[in-house]
Order: C-alpha cells, then structure tokens, then sequence
C-alpha cells in the first residue's frame, strides 16, 4: 500500500512539473495560483466521461478523456461566441445537469 501511496505522489509531481512546464512556455511566466478553480471543469469532465456519481466504475480512455474535450470544446465555444465570461460556470453546470440527469434515468432503469 505505502508503495502504491508513493507512486501516486510521485506521477501527480511529474504531472504537476509538466504543467508548470507548459505554462511557462505558453504565458513565459508561472503562478503558484495557476489551476486554480478547475476543480469544477475535472469533476465534470469525469461526469461527462461516464463515471457515475452513484458510485461504480469509469474510464478514463476514452470516457474521461472525452468529457475534457468536450468540456473545453463547449468552454472555447463561449470564447468564440465572445459570451460573458460569468456565464460560462452556468453553461458547464447545465452540461453536468444533463449528464447526471441522463445518468440517474439509466441507474433507475437498470436491474440493480
């Protein structure tokens, strides 16, 4: 168990360490509050990628994966659309409602 805890530790350090990377490269500046307030948009893509909030398993090839991409293809469509940024928390909310919706219809339709 302490080796499977150290080895989350260290791919989540590398994750971060690439990050910091690519965010240096794109903006030539790092802020320890980058990736703030993105809690929301993982949580969502997850939804959207098929892991249930009723419990069970998901994946993240290509279910998790997927609902990132079409998590920011919505968020990049509001850029485009030049919509006011306060609405984009409302829009990615209704994306997640119809999911979770659609969701709970099927666990309440399939024998448990």
């Amino acid at each position: 168990m302490t080796g499977v805890l150290f080895a989350v530790y260290v791919i989540t350090g590398f994750c971060a360490a690439v990050s910091g990377l690519v965010s240096l490269t794109q903006t030539g500046a790092v802020s320890p509050s980058f990736g703030q307030q993105k809690e929301f948009n993982a949580i969502a893509a997850a939804v959207l990628g098929g892991v249930s909030l009723f419990g069970g398993r998901g994946s993240v090839l290509p279910g998790a994966v997927l609902g990132a991409v079409l998590i920011q293809t919505v968020e990049n469509g509001l850029v485009i659309l030049n919509a006011n940024p306060y609405s984009y928390p409302l829009v990615t909310s209704a994306t997640i409602f119809v999911a979770v919706a659609i969701d709970s219809l099927r666990c309440a339709s399939s024998p448990a």
